[in-house]
């Protein structure tokens, strides 16, 4: 009887370690820089006007379920550096715990915080067929075609996938290409 109950809790302890391993940990540095830039860049997608939602820029953040804070921080700062509005449009952030049978709810833009790579190519597959921008928390993600990423080092990077381009579509004002460093 000893026994067996040490085996659940062994058990039940490896299962909780499995789960918390699986949780990425995300620096709220790097979050806060991109919750400021990246509805910013989503206003200068030249066909904007037809990807409103509502008459509202909708960005959707993608996550895993075990990302769930870090999925309502996200949206925390983004909605405290813009106030329900990006440029006087109105904003609506969409929180999405995803597994990689479900569909997308529609967006403006997509931000993907989730550690599967099969759900963030479904959603880049998803996006780019809409023309719709998928932002990724890093650009190892770039991998399962999202097309634009952030990372702050000695000074801030907004990486632009290049092999994407083609399949999201999506045109930006020249000067953009000049700020960006594209992978």
């Amino acid at each position: 009887m000893l026994r067996l109950k040490s085996i659940k809790f062994l058990f039940s302890l490896w299962l909780l370690l499995s789960v918390s391993v699986q949780a990425q940990t995300y620096s709220d540095l790097l979050l806060k820089a991109q919750a400021s830039v990246f509805p910013k860049i989503v206003l200068l997608d030249k066909q904007l006007d037809q990807k409103l939602v509502e008459q509202s820029i909708s960005i959707c953040i993608v996550y895993d379920s075990e990302d769930e804070l870090a999925a309502q921080n996200f949206k925390k700062y983004i909605l405290e550096k813009f106030n329900n509005q990006v440029n006087k449009q109105p904003l609506k952030i969409v929180l999405d715990s995803h597994d990689e049978d479900a569909q997308f709810p529609i967006a403006t833009a997509y931000i993907s915080i989730s550690n599967n790579d099969n759900v963030i190519a479904h959603l880049a597959q998803f996006a780019s067929s809409e023309g719709r921008i998928v932002f990724s928390h890093t650009v190892d993600d770039f991998k399962t075609n999202t097309l634009l990423s952030l990372n702050v080092l000695e000074k801030t990077y907004i990486y632009l996938n290049r092999a994407a381009m083609k399949d999201y579509q999506i045109e930006f004002p020249r000067s953009f290409y000049k700020i960006v460093t594209i992978r």
